[in-house]
């Protein structure tokens, strides 16, 4: 068992380094090299980031709305109490 876990971890380390290798190589061609973990990451990173600007935009939309409501119901107000004191002043 201890002779399998240590066979084990060379067969680990052996891969960890040729993929190294061929990393710097690439890199030396001057192609660009990303981990895929790293890729994994910096793609929901950009998807989560997305999902907020929708989000925030949304709310912001949704306020300009409500002011909006608001403003239209604030000059109807006063335009029915306008009528009135002009009726009853009539």
């Amino acid at each position: 068992e201890i002779e399998a876990a240590r066979k084990a971890r060379e067969r680990a380390q052996q891969r960890q380094q040729a993929a190294e290798a061929e990393r710097r190589r690439l890199i030396s061609l001057g192609r660009s090299v990303e981990d895929p973990q790293v890729l994994a990451a910096r793609q929901r990173a950009e998807a989560a980031e997305a999902e907020a600007d929708r989000l925030r935009k949304e709310q912001e939309a949704a306020i300009r709305r409500a002011q909006q409501l608001k403003e239209f119901e604030e000059r109807e107000r006063r335009a029915k109490e306008e009528a009135r004191r002009l009726r009853e002043g009539l």
